[in-house]
């Protein structure tokens, strides 16, 4: 955190918290959260920490996307009549009937609930199945993405 001490337009002295190069509060000298003055000036830019003062948060890790989901989580990514035509294709194709196979029985946790999206099998069979016609233009994608 950084502190700019700013004198109001009360004459009152109040320190700036600054986080990341944005105002987070306002405090009175004692630490008391106050909200923002209608006026000010900056009385010294770079004073003493108060002793109250907060350590810098820690940095959070960027959100990434997750990788490996459960098969209901993979399944909802499905739009329902694409669901239907898989169903119904694997009555009449062995081999959209293997990919399915594959999907209900075999997952890389050893209980067996979850899809990992960076697997070339699931990445091949997705395109398989766009190739094919029974997912749409760039769904594929969508769903691993």
């Amino acid at each position: 955190m950084e502190y700019v001490l700013i004198l109001t337009g009360d004459d009152e002295f109040l320190y700036q918290e600054i986080c990341r190069g944005s105002v987070v509060r306002y405090c009175t000298l004692d630490g008391v959260t106050v909200g923002p003055p209608a006026e000010s000036q900056v009385s010294n830019p770079n004073p003493a920490p108060p002793t109250w003062a907060l350590p810098d948060p820690e940095p959070s890790e960027p959100q990434t996307g997750k990788r490996r989901l459960t098969k209901q989580e993979f399944i909802d990514r499905f739009l329902p009549a694409e669901m239907l035509g898989l169903l119904g294709a694997a009555k009449q194709s062995p081999a959209v009937e293997a990919w399915l196979f594959r999907f209900n029985n075999l997952t890389p946790d050893p209980d067996g609930t979850s899809v990992d999206l960076d697997d070339p099998r699931t990445i091949a069979g997705l395109q398989a199945l766009e190739a094919g016609g029974l997912i749409g233009e760039g769904r594929a994608n969508a769903i691993l993405s």
